[in-house]
């Protein structure tokens, strides 16, 4: 009790009773961060509902997973497809196997077309979640192709060779022939390795 009449009692309370300035912009202050308190408990609570109305619909779609049934007739043409596209897969003993056959391999398919060729091996890396041992080798293609011989080299890349693909392609026929793509081609470990 005698500290709060100390309280009262001082020249700082006494300035503040007189000054009706000093009291609305106190009020002020305080509503201030009475609101910015306000603000941040609804920020909070927003979250918290999001996440768990995130929460709730993950659910009701894995409860209405698990109505489904999986068709038996499509599991099996994938697996065919799968096995389909394995028997066709070029075989290799081992990455660095793979990576000079991947270099042969387009030296002698595209070498004929290109003028000033240039092919730079950008690597290779194993694919992942498959039972066997897969790799990927990624090759850089530079160099000048003649306008009538495009057509001639897209044909090393469609729905016939399932081992061969084009990542990056840019061509510039106009201005100079110059040829740039990014190939990946894929090669499966040989069983004797």
């Amino acid at each position: 009790m005698m500290l709060m009449q100390k309280f009262f009692q001082s020249q700082m309370f006494i300035e503040y009773k007189r000054n009706l300035r000093l009291q609305w912009m106190v009020v002020v202050i305080v509503a201030i961060l009475a609101l910015s308190l306000i603000k941040q408990f609804a920020d909070t609570r927003q979250q918290h509902r999001a996440q768990t109305q995130n929460q709730i619909e993950l659910l009701t779609r894995l409860k209405q997973s698990t109505l489904n049934t999986i068709d038996v007739n499509i599991v099996e043409s994938i697996r065919v497809a799968y096995s389909a596209w394995i028997d066709l897969l070029p075989k290799a003993a081992s990455s660095s196997v793979a990576e000079a056959q991947a270099l042969t391999a387009i030296d002698q398919g595209l070498g004929k077309l290109l003028k000033r060729k240039r092919l730079n091996l950008l690597g290779s890396e194993q694919l992942k979640d498959t039972s066997e041992v897969i790799w990927q080798v990624r090759v850089e293609i530079t160099g000048q192709l003649a306008e009538l011989d495009l057509i001639e080299l897209l044909q090393h890349f469609d729905n016939t060779d399932k081992h061969a693909r084009i990542s990056t392609f840019e061509y510039r026929p106009k201005a100079s022939n110059s040829i740039n793509l990014v190939v990946d081609l894929i090669y499966i470990r040989a069983e004797d390795a």
